[in-house]
């Protein structure tokens, strides 16, 4: 009889236990996937934030400057986490594709001489491709506009640029001088007056201090071969280019592009945003 009890006292113990471990084993599966569906909606939140810094531009009046920030970002993301960064998994380089002219935009078709029209005062010297795309990391349209307006600010001083890119229709649309040689002179030294006082040599390349001197030296001199001279370097055609290639980025960032959902597209393996596709509306703000 004793025997029997302390077998079922055994057996008791034994049932227990049993009960104990399955009890702790199924706490532990609830934990875990409690854990794990902690960490999805992590994940989940972690991408719809990514997300939203690029979602924002789903718009119709993206503004050019907000399109350069942006191009920043992407630039910024693509070098940092690729094979030449942080090798981050599931990574897929982010690409910016900017459409000028030639894709239809809610019905109509931009024409190659309407972005003319917007961006430029003649044929266009900066923006001169239908569309753009920046992705990975090679230097390509993103990093060579901005570098382009960059070497442009380094070599006339960036405030001599943009005033030189404010005042192009004077400077390069004012019409003939003919009629008289008092005439000719007049206009021309009138075009010269205007460079003179928006021109100041501290931030200028040393290259370009000279020829600002020489063109204050000659404007100074006051008689026609010197205010010829001046006038004949203002409007030499590299020096032109060049403002007129400030000119369009200045309107660039003025521009407004659309962006629509549709344009959006999304990695399939880590939900993230991929691609972006913006038209240019041929409005400027």
């Amino acid at each position: 009889m004793e025997n029997a009890s302390k077998a079922l006292l055994m057996a008791g113990a034994l049932l227990i236990s049993m009960l104990l471990i399955a009890l702790l084993l199924y706490a532990w599966n609830l934990f875990s996937k409690y854990y794990a569906s902690q960490d999805e909606l992590a994940s989940i939140e972690n991408v719809a934030e990514f997300n939203l810094q690029f979602t924002a531009y789903d718009r119709d009046d993206v503004a050019g400057y907000e399109l350069l920030s942006l191009l920043n970002r992407v630039i910024d993301y693509n070098q940092r986490y690729s094979v030449e960064g942080k090798n981050e998994k599931n990574f897929t380089p982010i690409k910016i594709t900017i459409n000028f002219y030639d894709r239809s935009y809610k019905g109509n078709k931009l024409k190659k001489q309407d972005v003319e029209n917007a961006l430029s005062m003649g044929s266009l010297k900066l923006f001169t491709s239908k569309s753009y795309t920046q992705s990975t990391t090679m230097h390509i349209w993103g990093t060579s506009i901005i570098k382009s307006v960059s070497d442009l600010e380094n070599k006339y001083g960036k405030k001599n640029i943009d005033n030189l890119s404010k005042e192009v229709d004077t400077l390069y649309i004012a019409g003939d001088f003919g009629g008289s040689v008092e005439n000719e002179i007049s206009g021309k030294k009138e075009v010269v007056s205007k460079f003179v006082s928006m021109i100041s040599s501290g931030e200028a390349s040393d290259d370009m201090k000279i020829i600002y001197e020489k063109i204050k030296e000659n404007y100074n001199k006051n008689t026609p071969a010197s205010i010829r001279q001046a006038y004949n370097a203002i409007v030499k055609d590299s020096f032109k280019t060049d403002v007129y290639k400030y000119y369009e980025y200045v309107q660039f960032k003025k521009a407004l592009f659309i962006c629509e959902s549709e344009s959006i597209i999304y990695d399939e393996v880590s939900g993230k945003v991929s691609e972006m596709i913006f038209d240019f509306t041929g409005k400027i703000i």
